[in-house]
C-alpha cells in the first residue's frame, strides 16, 4: 500500500483540541527532595492533570483519596477538624503554581491486594459519604476549612473509578454503585452548580452499564455533566471508534450537553507480564523492545491515537501516566527518558503552539496526519505518525506553503526527536524511515 499523506494549509479543518492532551501524572512530590521531575512534566505541555492513583506513585503520602482526606467515616463531615487536607493542599498547590488545571477523582486509587481490598468498600451511608465529598469540593473551590478558591482550574470532579473492576475498585454490586453515584451527583450539583461532576471511568466503553447509571440518575432527578471510561490496547481505530458510540447513546437519552471523556488510556499489547503471570522474562517481554510498553510502537500509538481522536466527538482525554518510573512511566530503569516521553513532548509542542487545524488525508491505514497553521498563517506544522507501517518512507504532498522554510524531526526506534534533513520539490517531500515499523515525524513550515 502506498505511504502517502496530503496536507493543504489553505483549507481549515476545525480547531486543535488541547483538552485531548491531558494526563495522569502529578508534579514530583514524594521524592521531590531527591529529584524534581516537574520540568519534564512541563515539557509535555499537558492541558490538565488527573488525580487518580496519585496516592500510589507517591507512597507514604496521605493525598487525594477520600480515605486519606477523611479517614474516619463515623465522624461529622461538617467539622473541618475531621479532615486532613495539608498534603493534598501541597500537591494541588504545585499544579496551581505551574498553571496546570486539575481533574479531581473522588474515591480511591486502585487496590491490588487481591480478594479482600479495604479501600473500595461501598460506603455504609451514601448520604453521609456525599457530605464528606461536598466538604472536599468546598475546601478547594469555596475556601472552606482554611481552603482555596480554585474552582477556575479545578472545574471537573469525577465520582469514583472503574466500579466495574470488582473487587479492585468496588466491592459491591452494580446496582449499589449506580445508587451511590446518583446520590453523590445530585448532592454535589446542588451546592456547586458552577462545577462539572460525572464519571465513573468504567474499564471500557460499556453502554449497558452507562444506561443503568443514567437510569439511576433520572430516577434521582439529576444528570451527569460528563460520563467517562478508560481504554487500554494497541488498536487505534477501535479505541477511536468508542466516542461516537457514547455520543449517540447520550444524544438518544436527551443528554446532548453531557460531555464524554477518556479518563485513562495507554498502549497495551497484553496484560501478561504486567498484571498476570509476572516473571522476569515475561516483564522484560512486556516492557522492552519495539513492541513493549516503553518502545517505539507505544510512542507512535500515542501520536496516532491523539491524532485520530481529533476526528471524534470526545471532549477530553488523559494519558495514564502512573508516575514517572515503572511500567506506566516515562523513564527507563536507568532513569533515561523512554519513547513515550518523547512522543508526548512532541504532541504537546504541536497542540500548545497552534489552534487551527488544516485539511489532511492519508492513503494507508497505518498513517495518521494532523496539520496546523498559525493565526497569522505564517507558520504551519504537520505531524505524521506511521504506526507499524511496513514501508521504508512516507511521501507527503504539501499545498499552500510555497516558498516556506522547512524543518523536521523524527522519532523512531533509535532517534529521539532528532533533526531530519528533508526537502520539498514540486510540492512533494520524502520522509525516510530507518527501517519498516513505527515512526513519527513533525515538520514545521515558516513563510518569509
Amino acid at each position: 500500500m502506498e505511504s502517502m499523506v496530503t496536507v493543504d494549509f489553505g483549507l481549515e479543518a476545525g480547531r486543535i483540541r488541547q483538552r485531548l492532551h491531558g494526563a495522569g501524572f502529578s508534579p514530583s512530590f514524594a521524592f521531590r527532595g531527591i529529584q524534581d521531575l516537574t520540568p519534564a512534566l512541563k515539557e509535555m505541555n499537558f492541558s490538565a492533570l488527573r488525580t487518580h492513583d496519585w496516592a500510589l506513585f507517591n507512597p507514604g503520602q496521605r493525598i487525594i483519596d477520600t480515605h486519606f482526606v477523611f479517614p474516619l467515616m463515623n465522624q461529622d463531615p461538617s467539622d473541618p477538624a475531621n479532615y486532613y487536607f495539608a498534603a493534598t493542599d501541597d500537591i494541588l498547590g504545585m499544579c496551581r503554581l505551574e498553571g496546570i488545571p486539575v481533574s479531581y477523582r473522588l474515591g480511591s486509587s486502585i487496590d491490588h491486594r487481591g480478594k479482600n481490598p479495604h479501600n473500595v468498600l461501598p460506603p455504609a451511608d451514601p448520604v453521609a459519604y456525599a457530605e464528606v465529598l461536598a466538604g472536599i469540593v468546598r475546601h478547594y473551590t469555596r475556601g472552606w476549612a482554611n481552603g482555596f478558591e480554585w474552582g477556575d482550574t479545578m472545574r471537573e470532579w469525577a465520582i469514583w473509578e472503574e466500579p466495574d473492576s470488582v473487587p479492585m475498585l468496588w466491592r459491591g454490586s452494580a446496582e449499589e454503585f449506580c445508587r451511590l453515584f446518583a446520590i453523590v451527583l445530585k448532592r454535589l450539583k446542588r451546592e456547586f452548580p458552577e462545577l462539572k461532576f460525572g464519571g465513573p471511568s468504567l474499564c471500557s466503553c460499556k453502554l449497558d452499564y452507562f444506561n443503568r447509571l443514567l437510569a439511576a440518575c433520572r430516577e434521582a432527578g439529576t444528570e451527569p455533566d460528563f460520563i467517562s471510561w478508560n481504554g487500554y490496547g494497541s488498536n487505534v481505530a477501535a479505541m477511536a471508534a468508542q466516542p461516537e458510540q457514547a455520543r449517540k447513546m447520550l444524544d438518544e437519552a436527551g443528554l446532548r450537553k453531557c460531555e464524554i471523556s477518556l479518563t485513562e488510556w495507554h498502549y497495551l499489547l497484553k496484560w501478561e507480564g504486567l498484571h498476570a503471570n509476572v516473571t522476569p522474562e515475561s516483564y522484560k517481554d512486556a516492557v522492552g523492545g519495539a513492541t513493549g510498553m516503553h518502545g517505539i510502537d507505544s510512542a507512535v500509538f500515542n501520536l496516532a491515537l491523539l491524532t485520530a481522536l481529533h476526528d471524534t466527538p470526545l471532549d477530553s482525554a488523559f494519558y495514564y501516566g502512573c508516575g514517572y518510573d515503572g511500567t506506566w512511566g516515562i523513564r527507563t530503569v536507568y532513569k533515561d527518558m523512554n519513547k513515550n516521553f518523547y512522543s508526548l513532548k512532541l504532541f504537546g509542542e504541536l497542540v500548545s503552539g497552534y489552534q487551527t487545524r488544516v485539511r489532511t488525508s492519508s492513503a494507508a491505514d497505518t498513517l495518521y496526519a494532523l496539520g496546523t497553521i498559525s493565526e497569522d498563517e505564517k507558520r504551519g506544522a504537520l505531524l505524521v505518525s506511521d504506526y507499524r507501517g511496513t514501508n521504508t518512507s512516507v511521501t507527503v504532498s504539501v499545498k499552500g506553503m510555497d516558498g516556506a522554510t522547512l524543518s523536521a524531526v523524527v522519532l523512531d526506534d533509535r532517534r529521539n526527536l532528532r533533526p531530519l534533513r528533508v526537502t520539498c520539490a514540486d510540492g512533494l517531500l520524502e520522509l525516510p524511515k530507518r527501517a519498516p515499523g513505527s515512526a513519527g515525524f513533525l515538520m514545521t513550515f515558516e513563510r518569509p
